[in-house]
């Protein structure tokens, strides 16, 4: 069930989704040759998200689905519960750790970059088996460099300290 604050938010995100998707269509209409097609298509994909959000809001609120009090978040005189605050404490998280990592690109490159928030990433989400660390991070990285470096030829940011070495 969802409670109506829900249904707003599934409102204005998918009204964002859908300018958005708006924007990268009219900007990719000016790009040359065929480079408008792979974010024109994407955009496609994200303003369909938009609309989707927007109709599963508003079949909820013509349904009359409300949150009851039993299904209503738990709060007592003096504020959230422990588990509410870390459920709202988790995204501000990942927020900071994924600007912290943009930061850290230009720094010491991608790769390293990448081999650090990954790790840092499933951490945070509760992944406990260090090998799947090692998998996920090393095949994230091997997929990209084989797709982007080798195969379309497209350079990632390197640190320049790094260049030398690499």
């Amino acid at each position: 069930m969802q409670s109506a604050r829900a249904k707003w938010g599934d409102l204005v995100v998918g009204g964002v989704l859908i300018l958005v998707a708006w924007y990268v269509i009219d900007t990719a209409s000016t790009f040359r040759g065929d480079g408008w097609l792979t974010p024109t298509a994407l955009a496609y994909l994200i303003g369909a998200g938009g609309v989707a959000l927007i109709g599963q809001a508003i079949l909820a609120s013509m349904r009359g689905r409300t949150a009851t009090a039993s299904t209503a978040p738990s709060t007592t005189a003096t504020g959230p519960t422990g588990l509410d605050l870390i459920a709202m404490l988790l995204p501000a998280v990942l927020v900071l750790l994924t600007i912290a990592y943009v930061a850290l690109i230009p720094r010491i490159g991608f790769y390293l970059a990448s081999l650090a928030f990954i790790p840092a990433v499933l951490a945070i989400l509760g992944m406990r088996r260090w090998w799947v660390y090692a998998v996920t991070a090393l095949g994230f990285v091997a997929f990209v460099h084989v797709v982007f470096e080798r195969t379309f030829a497209i350079p990632l940011p390197r640190a320049a300290w790094l260049s030398g070495i690499l």
